[in-house]
């Protein structure tokens, strides 16, 4: 077994999206040096584990560090996101952060980044491929996993699978979509979304899906959140949100007052909503959700 020092202004663990923000701050705006730790083979967080058809639910001008712009502000012209900007993959996502990592974080000569690695705690981490230990001395330690995020792959269903029922997560429905003759998706927020549109896109009746949800969500329309073209609409729109929230007298009042300005969207109007995770859908995207039932 190996052990190792390492020294740096800065440890932080996770090069997911905030990592990679918070250390891309101090990149442009300090001369900090920083260790990173990570147990994906690359930076991205949870973009490594999820599914392939995944796109951004917000314009791709949006997401990423501040140095470097992520997309090209460019209009879809075709899809159901026609006529507004981009939506970054999966593929480009991971390919932007690791271009981050490798042409500004590593090139800076300030970090050092440590795929493949389990922190311990205590300023310690030990690599999950060899006998490698490390111990770090910083005058700081940044958690930027503390909020856990999962998806589906990542974990075993939370409730009982009958036998004989096939449980994937959205990870395989590109390769077994046309196998079966009924799907039955779990979930009412992004993830259940993505993959209701993923089926319909590729012509499965919408009579053969069926959709379970322990709640219903309130959803943003995504034409209301657009960069550069659409600035004075977005502002807007904000405007009048803000209007809105400032003379609700409850936080039912306050949702009402927000849908009623078409700020916010429901998918059933006789189902009111009970959840907000601020997932996005265009009104195209909405019709095809409202096939299935």
């Amino acid at each position: 077994m190996h052990g190792k020092t390492l020294e740096a202004d800065y440890l932080v663990i996770g090069s997911g999206a905030m990592g990679m923000a918070f250390t891309d701050t101090l990149m442009t705006e300090t001369e900090a040096t920083v260790i990173m730790v990570d147990r994906h083979h690359q930076p991205g967080g949870h973009w490594n584990d999820a599914y392939s058809h995944v796109r951004l639910h917000q314009p791709s001008a949006f997401y990423g560090v501040n140095s470097k712009k992520l997309g090209s502000d460019t209009l879809d012209t075709t899809g159901w996101n026609q006529g507004l900007y981009e939506l970054a993959t999966d593929s480009e996502v991971c390919a932007y952060v690791d271009q981050v990592m490798q042409r500004q974080f590593l090139a800076s000569g300030r970090v050092q980044y440590f795929p493949m690695c389990e922190y311990t705690g205590d300023r310690q981490f030990h690599s999950l491929v060899s006998d490698d230990q490390f111990s770090v001395v910083a005058d700081k330690v940044v958690d930027a996993t503390y909020m856990k995020v999962t998806v589906p792959s990542m974990r075993a269903p939370a409730y009982e699978v009958a036998q004989g029922a096939t449980c994937l997560p959205p990870n395989a429905l590109p390769r077994v979509a046309g196998q079966y003759d009924r799907y039955v998706i779990v979930g009412a927020g992004k993830t259940g979304v993505d993959a209701c549109l993923f089926l319909l896109k590729n012509g499965v009746d919408p009579d053969n899906i069926a959709w379970v949800m322990p709640r219903d969500s309130w959803i943003l329309d995504r034409a209301n959140i657009q960069p550069l073209k659409f600035q004075q609409q977005t502002i807007g729109g904000f405007a009048q949100e803000m209007e809105v929230i400032a003379q609700a007298e409850s936080l039912d009042d306050l949702f009402d007052g927000v849908n009623a300005s078409g700020r916010l969207l429901r998918l059933d109007e006789n189902v009111r909503p009970t959840m907000y995770r601020c997932s996005t859908v265009t009104m195209d995207e909405l019709d095809q959700l409202r096939r299935i039932n």
